[in-house]
Protein backbone atom coordinates (compact mmCIF):
# COMPACT_ATOMS: atom_id res chain seq x y z
CA UNK A 1 0.00 0.00 0.00
CA UNK A 2 1.69 3.21 -1.19
CA UNK A 3 1.58 6.03 1.80
CA UNK A 4 -1.33 8.59 1.96
CA UNK A 5 0.25 12.44 0.42
CA UNK A 6 0.16 15.14 3.34
CA UNK A 7 -0.25 18.37 1.73
CA UNK A 8 0.48 21.36 3.14
CA UNK A 9 -1.19 24.65 3.31
CA UNK A 10 0.12 27.66 1.63
CA UNK A 11 0.03 29.31 5.23
CA UNK A 12 2.16 26.89 6.72
CA UNK A 13 4.53 26.20 4.31
CA UNK A 14 5.19 30.34 4.20
CA UNK A 15 5.60 29.69 8.10
CA UNK A 16 8.24 26.87 7.78
CA UNK A 17 10.24 28.49 5.28
CA UNK A 18 9.98 32.30 7.47
CA UNK A 19 10.99 29.64 10.67
CA UNK A 20 14.48 27.97 8.35
CA UNK A 21 15.30 31.17 7.08
CA UNK A 22 15.62 33.16 10.66
CA UNK A 23 17.50 30.02 12.03
CA UNK A 24 20.44 30.51 9.17
CA UNK A 25 20.00 34.24 9.52
CA UNK A 26 20.99 33.41 13.78
CA UNK A 27 23.75 30.65 12.41
CA UNK A 28 25.20 33.32 10.04
CA UNK A 29 25.01 36.41 12.80
CA UNK A 30 27.29 33.53 15.32
CA UNK A 31 29.35 33.06 12.71
CA UNK A 32 28.56 29.31 12.76
CA UNK A 33 28.81 27.15 9.83
CA UNK A 34 25.29 25.66 8.14
CA UNK A 35 26.60 22.68 6.46
CA UNK A 36 25.07 22.36 2.90
CA UNK A 37 24.72 19.36 1.20
CA UNK A 38 25.41 20.18 -2.69
CA UNK A 39 24.24 17.61 -5.20
CA UNK A 40 24.29 20.02 -8.08
CA UNK A 41 27.35 19.12 -10.17
CA UNK A 42 30.55 17.49 -8.63
CA UNK A 43 32.16 20.97 -10.02
CA UNK A 44 30.96 22.47 -6.45
CA UNK A 45 34.03 20.80 -4.86
CA UNK A 46 35.64 22.62 -2.17
CA UNK A 47 39.62 22.93 -1.90
CA UNK A 48 40.08 20.57 1.19
CA UNK A 49 42.39 21.54 4.03
CA UNK A 50 45.83 20.10 2.18
CA UNK A 51 44.81 21.47 -0.81
CA UNK A 52 44.65 24.58 0.68
CA UNK A 53 48.16 24.49 2.57
CA UNK A 54 49.69 23.49 -0.40
CA UNK A 55 48.72 26.33 -2.91
CA UNK A 56 49.56 28.49 0.03
CA UNK A 57 53.31 27.35 -0.29
CA UNK A 58 53.70 26.85 -4.08
CA UNK A 59 56.49 27.53 -5.78
CA UNK A 60 55.80 29.61 -8.48
CA UNK A 61 56.91 31.32 -11.66
CA UNK A 62 55.86 32.86 -14.79
CA UNK A 63 53.77 30.23 -17.02
CA UNK A 64 53.40 32.16 -20.15
CA UNK A 65 57.48 32.19 -19.97
CA UNK A 66 57.46 29.15 -18.83
CA UNK A 67 59.35 28.85 -15.56
CA UNK A 68 56.25 28.17 -13.05
CA UNK A 69 58.05 24.86 -11.51
CA UNK A 70 54.43 23.85 -9.90
CA UNK A 71 53.06 23.86 -13.04
CA UNK A 72 55.43 22.11 -14.93
CA UNK A 73 55.32 19.80 -12.44
CA UNK A 74 51.64 18.97 -13.08
CA UNK A 75 51.70 19.06 -16.94
CA UNK A 76 54.48 16.31 -16.46
CA UNK A 77 52.52 14.62 -13.99
CA UNK A 78 49.30 14.53 -15.99
CA UNK A 79 51.24 13.99 -19.20
CA UNK A 80 52.54 10.58 -17.62
CA UNK A 81 49.07 9.66 -16.01
CA UNK A 82 47.45 9.78 -19.75
CA UNK A 83 50.10 8.15 -21.55
CA UNK A 84 50.98 11.34 -23.65
CA UNK A 85 53.99 13.05 -24.57
CA UNK A 86 53.02 16.28 -23.17
CA UNK A 87 50.27 18.46 -21.63
CA UNK A 88 49.08 22.07 -20.94
CA UNK A 89 47.57 23.58 -18.12
CA UNK A 90 44.48 25.53 -19.07
CA UNK A 91 41.66 27.41 -16.83
CA UNK A 92 38.84 25.37 -17.68
CA UNK A 93 37.59 22.02 -19.48
CA UNK A 94 35.75 23.91 -22.23
CA UNK A 95 38.80 25.73 -23.18
CA UNK A 96 41.03 22.49 -23.73
CA UNK A 97 38.52 21.22 -26.02
CA UNK A 98 38.28 24.42 -28.19
CA UNK A 99 42.05 24.32 -28.32
CA UNK A 100 42.00 20.66 -29.34
CA UNK A 101 39.46 21.17 -31.83
CA UNK A 102 40.97 24.30 -33.24
CA UNK A 103 44.30 22.05 -33.57
CA UNK A 104 42.54 19.22 -35.09
CA UNK A 105 40.27 21.86 -37.44
CA UNK A 106 43.40 22.82 -39.12
CA UNK A 107 41.26 25.81 -40.98
CA UNK A 108 37.74 27.12 -41.08
CA UNK A 109 35.58 24.73 -43.28
CA UNK A 110 35.97 21.84 -41.76
CA UNK A 111 33.43 18.97 -39.23
CA UNK A 112 33.87 17.17 -35.72
CA UNK A 113 31.72 14.15 -35.80
CA UNK A 114 30.37 14.00 -31.85
CA UNK A 115 27.40 12.84 -30.20
CA UNK A 116 24.07 14.65 -29.40
CA UNK A 117 24.24 14.34 -25.71
CA UNK A 118 27.97 15.78 -25.98
CA UNK A 119 29.40 18.47 -24.07
CA UNK A 120 31.08 19.86 -27.14
CA UNK A 121 27.54 19.61 -28.86
CA UNK A 122 25.27 21.14 -26.01
CA UNK A 123 27.57 22.99 -23.71
CA UNK A 124 30.70 24.76 -24.73
CA UNK A 125 28.04 27.84 -27.06
CA UNK A 126 29.11 26.50 -30.23
CA UNK A 127 32.92 27.51 -30.10
CA UNK A 128 33.70 25.45 -32.34
CA UNK A 129 32.00 27.31 -34.95
CA UNK A 130 32.27 30.56 -33.31
CA UNK A 131 36.37 29.96 -32.77
CA UNK A 132 37.03 27.65 -35.43
CA UNK A 133 34.73 27.87 -38.29
CA UNK A 134 34.69 23.85 -37.72
CA UNK A 135 31.21 22.35 -38.42
CA UNK A 136 29.94 19.52 -35.50
CA UNK A 137 28.49 16.74 -37.52
CA UNK A 138 26.39 14.85 -34.28
CA UNK A 139 25.51 11.04 -33.71
CA UNK A 140 22.91 9.83 -31.74
CA UNK A 141 24.28 8.60 -28.80
CA UNK A 142 23.94 4.59 -27.76
CA UNK A 143 22.10 4.29 -24.57
CA UNK A 144 25.77 3.52 -23.25
CA UNK A 145 27.48 6.61 -24.29
CA UNK A 146 29.17 4.78 -27.53
CA UNK A 147 28.98 6.73 -31.12
CA UNK A 148 28.02 3.67 -33.52
CA UNK A 149 30.82 2.66 -35.36
CA UNK A 150 28.67 2.12 -38.35
CA UNK A 151 27.18 5.55 -37.93
CA UNK A 152 30.91 7.42 -37.75
CA UNK A 153 31.78 5.96 -40.62
CA UNK A 154 28.96 6.72 -42.44
CA UNK A 155 29.14 10.42 -41.08
CA UNK A 156 32.54 11.17 -42.49
CA UNK A 157 31.86 13.47 -45.19
CA UNK A 158 33.11 12.80 -48.63
CA UNK A 159 35.70 14.89 -50.33
CA UNK A 160 33.35 17.04 -52.44
CA UNK A 161 33.81 20.92 -52.98
CA UNK A 162 30.41 21.24 -51.28
CA UNK A 163 31.50 19.64 -48.12
CA UNK A 164 32.84 20.68 -45.16
CA UNK A 165 36.06 18.01 -44.32
CA UNK A 166 35.68 15.42 -42.07
CA UNK A 167 38.82 16.61 -39.58
CA UNK A 168 37.86 14.74 -36.40
CA UNK A 169 36.10 12.71 -34.29
CA UNK A 170 35.55 13.39 -30.53
CA UNK A 171 33.83 11.18 -27.57
CA UNK A 172 33.09 11.90 -24.17
CA UNK A 173 34.38 9.57 -21.61
CA UNK A 174 32.48 9.34 -19.48
CA UNK A 175 29.68 10.22 -20.95
CA UNK A 176 27.77 12.65 -18.85
CA UNK A 177 24.09 13.19 -20.37
CA UNK A 178 23.90 8.77 -20.86
CA UNK A 179 24.52 9.19 -17.28
CA UNK A 180 28.02 9.26 -16.64
CA UNK A 181 28.59 6.23 -18.39
CA UNK A 182 31.86 4.33 -19.12
CA UNK A 183 31.09 3.32 -23.08
CA UNK A 184 30.87 -0.31 -21.75
CA UNK A 185 30.56 -2.45 -19.23
CA UNK A 186 33.86 -3.98 -18.83
CA UNK A 187 37.67 -2.83 -19.51
CA UNK A 188 37.97 -5.20 -22.37
CA UNK A 189 34.64 -3.43 -24.32
CA UNK A 190 35.88 -0.29 -24.05
CA UNK A 191 39.33 -0.96 -25.37
CA UNK A 192 38.00 -2.21 -27.79
CA UNK A 193 36.02 0.43 -28.52
CA UNK A 194 38.66 2.84 -28.35
CA UNK A 195 40.50 0.35 -31.04
CA UNK A 196 38.09 0.35 -33.28
CA UNK A 197 37.33 4.00 -33.35
CA UNK A 198 41.25 4.53 -33.39
CA UNK A 199 41.44 2.58 -36.50
CA UNK A 200 38.62 4.20 -38.15
CA UNK A 201 40.36 7.41 -37.59
CA UNK A 202 43.52 6.30 -38.98
CA UNK A 203 42.18 4.56 -41.84
CA UNK A 204 40.59 7.82 -42.58
CA UNK A 205 43.35 10.39 -42.13
CA UNK A 206 41.11 11.81 -38.96
CA UNK A 207 42.10 12.93 -35.86
CA UNK A 208 40.42 11.42 -32.22
CA UNK A 209 40.24 13.79 -29.80
CA UNK A 210 38.57 12.74 -26.21
CA UNK A 211 36.50 14.89 -23.49
CA UNK A 212 37.96 12.95 -20.53
CA UNK A 213 36.36 15.33 -17.88
CA UNK A 214 35.45 12.65 -15.31
CA UNK A 215 37.97 10.14 -17.26
CA UNK A 216 38.65 9.29 -14.08
CA UNK A 217 35.81 8.24 -12.77
CA UNK A 218 35.97 5.57 -15.36
CA UNK A 219 39.53 4.09 -15.08
CA UNK A 220 38.46 3.90 -11.12
CA UNK A 221 34.92 2.02 -12.60
CA UNK A 222 36.89 -0.16 -14.44
CA UNK A 223 40.00 -1.14 -12.64
CA UNK A 224 42.12 0.60 -15.15
CA UNK A 225 45.06 3.62 -15.36
CA UNK A 226 43.50 5.92 -17.01
CA UNK A 227 46.49 5.78 -19.89
CA UNK A 228 44.87 2.77 -20.96
CA UNK A 229 41.23 4.26 -21.59
CA UNK A 230 42.66 7.06 -24.10
CA UNK A 231 45.88 5.24 -25.50
CA UNK A 232 44.55 5.28 -29.15
CA UNK A 233 43.29 9.17 -29.12
CA UNK A 234 45.67 11.69 -30.10
CA UNK A 235 44.02 14.74 -27.62
CA UNK A 236 42.65 14.19 -24.31
CA UNK A 237 40.99 17.03 -22.00
CA UNK A 238 41.23 16.23 -18.07
CA UNK A 239 39.22 18.32 -15.63
CA UNK A 240 40.49 18.99 -12.35
CA UNK A 241 37.86 21.17 -10.83
CA UNK A 242 34.80 18.28 -10.98
CA UNK A 243 35.87 15.25 -8.32
CA UNK A 244 39.45 15.82 -8.23
CA UNK A 245 38.71 18.69 -6.42
CA UNK A 246 40.93 21.59 -7.32
CA UNK A 247 39.80 24.90 -7.24
CA UNK A 248 39.99 25.79 -10.97
CA UNK A 249 41.72 24.41 -14.30
CA UNK A 250 42.04 21.37 -16.89
CA UNK A 251 44.75 19.96 -18.64
CA UNK A 252 44.78 19.34 -22.62
CA UNK A 253 47.38 16.12 -22.89
CA UNK A 254 48.57 15.13 -26.61
CA UNK A 255 52.33 14.98 -28.45
CA UNK A 256 54.33 17.29 -28.18
CA UNK A 257 54.11 19.06 -31.61
CA UNK A 258 50.48 19.55 -30.77
CA UNK A 259 50.92 21.00 -27.26
CA UNK A 260 52.91 23.37 -28.62
CA UNK A 261 50.54 24.29 -31.28
CA UNK A 262 48.07 24.76 -28.31
CA UNK A 263 49.93 27.28 -26.19
CA UNK A 264 49.49 29.11 -29.47
CA UNK A 265 46.40 28.99 -29.17
CA UNK A 266 45.63 29.21 -25.33
CA UNK A 267 47.15 32.58 -25.48
CA UNK A 268 44.87 33.74 -28.56
CA UNK A 269 42.17 32.34 -26.06
CA UNK A 270 43.38 34.44 -23.19
CA UNK A 271 44.19 31.45 -20.89
CA UNK A 272 47.78 32.18 -20.44
CA UNK A 273 48.27 32.83 -17.12
CA UNK A 274 50.72 33.85 -14.81
CA UNK A 275 51.63 32.55 -11.03
CA UNK A 276 48.92 29.74 -11.99
CA UNK A 277 51.30 27.08 -10.15
CA UNK A 278 49.03 28.09 -6.90
CA UNK A 279 45.93 26.61 -9.03
CA UNK A 280 48.61 23.78 -10.26
CA UNK A 281 49.55 23.11 -6.59
CA UNK A 282 45.73 22.25 -5.44
CA UNK A 283 45.58 19.98 -8.42
CA UNK A 284 48.55 17.76 -7.31
CA UNK A 285 46.70 17.25 -4.37
CA UNK A 286 43.31 15.78 -5.59
CA UNK A 287 45.25 13.54 -8.24
CA UNK A 288 47.35 12.05 -5.25
CA UNK A 289 44.35 10.70 -3.60
CA UNK A 290 41.63 10.38 -6.56
CA UNK A 291 41.40 6.64 -6.17
CA UNK A 292 39.86 6.53 -2.91
CA UNK A 293 37.97 9.00 -3.45
CA UNK A 294 36.13 8.26 -6.27
CA UNK A 295 35.57 4.70 -5.03
CA UNK A 296 33.44 6.32 -1.96
CA UNK A 297 32.22 8.63 -4.91
CA UNK A 298 30.87 5.78 -6.89
CA UNK A 299 29.36 3.83 -3.75
CA UNK A 300 27.67 6.60 -2.71
CA UNK A 301 25.96 7.08 -6.26
CA UNK A 302 25.01 3.13 -6.08
CA UNK A 303 23.57 3.91 -2.59
CA UNK A 304 21.53 6.64 -3.60
CA UNK A 305 20.34 4.89 -6.61
CA UNK A 306 18.95 2.46 -4.81
CA UNK A 307 17.24 4.40 -2.17
CA UNK A 308 15.38 6.37 -5.02
CA UNK A 309 13.98 3.30 -6.57
CA UNK A 310 12.57 2.22 -3.15
CA UNK A 311 9.91 5.70 -3.38
CA UNK A 312 6.86 5.58 -5.16
CA UNK A 313 7.36 7.39 -8.39
CA UNK A 314 11.47 7.67 -8.51
CA UNK A 315 13.00 6.35 -10.91
CA UNK A 316 16.65 5.20 -11.78
CA UNK A 317 18.40 2.78 -14.34
CA UNK A 318 20.51 1.34 -11.80
CA UNK A 319 22.73 -0.62 -14.91
CA UNK A 320 23.40 3.32 -16.34
CA UNK A 321 24.74 4.14 -12.37
CA UNK A 322 28.51 3.03 -13.39
CA UNK A 323 30.11 6.36 -11.78
CA UNK A 324 29.00 8.61 -9.57
CA UNK A 325 26.03 10.50 -11.44
CA UNK A 326 22.87 9.04 -10.88
CA UNK A 327 19.79 10.30 -12.99
CA UNK A 328 16.24 10.01 -11.81
CA UNK A 329 13.34 10.36 -13.57
CA UNK A 330 10.34 11.99 -11.12
CA UNK A 331 6.73 11.18 -11.65
CA UNK A 332 4.61 14.50 -11.63
CA UNK A 333 1.86 13.04 -10.75
CA UNK A 334 3.80 12.04 -7.75
CA UNK A 335 5.91 14.64 -7.07
CA UNK A 336 7.16 18.09 -8.40
CA UNK A 337 10.83 18.15 -8.60
CA UNK A 338 10.40 22.57 -7.91
CA UNK A 339 8.83 22.15 -4.67
CA UNK A 340 10.80 18.99 -3.69
CA UNK A 341 14.10 21.34 -4.07
CA UNK A 342 12.41 23.73 -2.43
CA UNK A 343 11.24 21.25 0.59
CA UNK A 344 15.26 19.83 0.65
CA UNK A 345 16.38 23.68 0.55
CA UNK A 346 14.90 23.85 3.90
CA UNK A 347 17.58 21.41 5.14
CA UNK A 348 20.02 22.87 3.47
CA UNK A 349 20.46 19.87 0.87
CA UNK A 350 20.72 21.74 -2.79
CA UNK A 351 19.32 19.34 -6.01
CA UNK A 352 19.33 20.46 -9.32
CA UNK A 353 16.52 21.93 -11.41
CA UNK A 354 13.91 19.57 -13.46
CA UNK A 355 16.20 18.75 -16.88
CA UNK A 356 12.79 19.27 -18.62
CA UNK A 357 12.44 23.51 -17.09
CA UNK A 358 8.58 21.41 -16.02
CA UNK A 359 7.88 20.94 -19.87
CA UNK A 360 6.93 17.33 -19.96
CA UNK A 361 3.84 16.55 -19.51
CA UNK A 362 4.48 13.80 -16.85
CA UNK A 363 7.82 13.14 -16.23
CA UNK A 364 10.88 14.93 -14.44
CA UNK A 365 14.37 14.40 -14.62
CA UNK A 366 16.82 15.01 -12.53
CA UNK A 367 20.09 14.43 -11.74
CA UNK A 368 22.43 13.96 -8.49
CA UNK A 369 26.23 14.29 -8.60
CA UNK A 370 28.39 12.19 -5.55
CA UNK A 371 31.49 13.94 -5.07
CA UNK A 372 34.23 14.23 -1.74
CA UNK A 373 32.34 16.91 -0.60
CA UNK A 374 29.26 14.39 0.53
CA UNK A 375 30.16 11.69 3.19
CA UNK A 376 28.29 8.69 3.91
CA UNK A 377 26.33 10.24 6.21
CA UNK A 378 25.69 13.46 4.32
CA UNK A 379 24.04 10.95 2.14
CA UNK A 380 22.27 9.22 4.35
CA UNK A 381 20.50 12.50 5.97
CA UNK A 382 19.85 13.47 2.73
CA UNK A 383 18.08 10.22 1.87
CA UNK A 384 15.96 10.42 4.83
CA UNK A 385 14.93 13.99 3.97
CA UNK A 386 14.01 12.96 0.34
CA UNK A 387 11.39 10.40 1.77
CA UNK A 388 10.25 12.62 4.09
CA UNK A 389 9.78 14.73 1.06
CA UNK A 390 7.84 12.07 -1.02
CA UNK A 391 5.53 12.31 1.99
CA UNK A 392 4.81 15.36 2.57
CA UNK A 393 5.27 17.33 -0.62
CA UNK A 394 3.00 15.61 -3.41
CA UNK A 395 2.41 17.08 -6.62
CA UNK A 396 1.16 20.53 -5.07
CA UNK A 397 1.62 22.18 -1.86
Amino acid sequence: MQPSTVRISKSLRRTLLTCLQETRRGYAAGNQSFPEIDFRSDTVTMPTPAMREAMSTAIVGDDVFEDDPTVIQLQNHCASLLGKEAALFTPSGVMANQIALGCHGQHPGTATICGTQSHIYCYETGGASQLWGITLDTIENERNGQLSIEKLRDKIRPLDVHCPITTCIALEQTQNKCGGTTLGDSLEEVETYMLSVGNLCKQNGLAFHVDGARLLNAAVALGAEPAQLVKECDTVALCLSKGVGAPVGSVLAGSRALIREAKRLRKLLGGGMRQSGILCAGALVGLADYKETFTKDHTHAKRLAEALNELSGFHVEKELVQTNLVFCNIEKERVDAGRLKEYLSLSNIVIADDKFGGKHPSNQSVRFALHRGINSDDLEYAIHKIRMAVLEVGPSW
